[in-house]
C-alpha cells in the first residue's frame, strides 16, 4: 500500500490551473524533521503536491496561503530528473486525497512546533 501521512507547511500559494474538462492544484509543501547528524538541529524535506478536481483537498487547498500549517494525506511518487549540469535529483511528490488545515484541528497557526528539542533517549524517561 502506497499512503503517506505528512505535517507541514506550505511553502508556496497553491495553484490552481485548468486541464481539459478537470481541475489540477498544485503546490509545495516544508516539513521539518530531526536530522541526528545535525546535533539536535532540523532538517526541511520538501514535496511537490498535486490533487484533481474541485472537491476535497483541490477544494481546500486553494484557500491556503503560504505559510499555513496542514496535514496531508496521499500517495507519494518518487519523480527522477537529471539537471543541465547532468546531476540526479529526487523530487518526492504527493497526490494529495485529503488535506486538513491545523487551524480547522483548533491549534494556533502562529505557534512553534511542539518541541525544538531532540528526542529523548530512552535512559532519560522517568520509567
Amino acid at each position: 500500500m502506497n499512503y503517506i501521512m505528512v505535517e507541514g507547511r506550505l511553502g508556496s500559494d497553491p495553484e490552481t490551473k485548468s486541464v481539459g474538462d478537470n481541475t489540477l492544484v498544485t503546490g509545495r509543501l516544508a516539513v521539518r524533521r530531526y536530522d541526528p547528524k545535525a546535533e539536535g538541529k532540523f532538517a526541511t524535506d520538501w514535496y511537490s503536491l498535486a490533487c484533481w478536481g474541485t472537491k476535497g483537498a483541490a477544494g481546500v487547498l486553494p484557500k491556503m496561503g503560504k505559510g499555513e500549517s496542514v496535514v496531508i494525506f496521499g500517495r507519494i511518487e518518487l519523480k527522477e530528473w537529471v539537471t543541465r549540469e547532468g546531476d540526479e535529483k529526487i523530487d518526492p511528490s504527493i497526490f494529495v486525497m485529503d488535506a486538513i488545515p491545523k487551524k480547522w484541528l483548533g491549534e494556533d497557526e502562529r505557534s512553534e512546533p511542539r518541541s525544538s528539542a531532540a528526542p529523548k533517549k530512552s535512559d532519560d524517561l522517568p520509567f
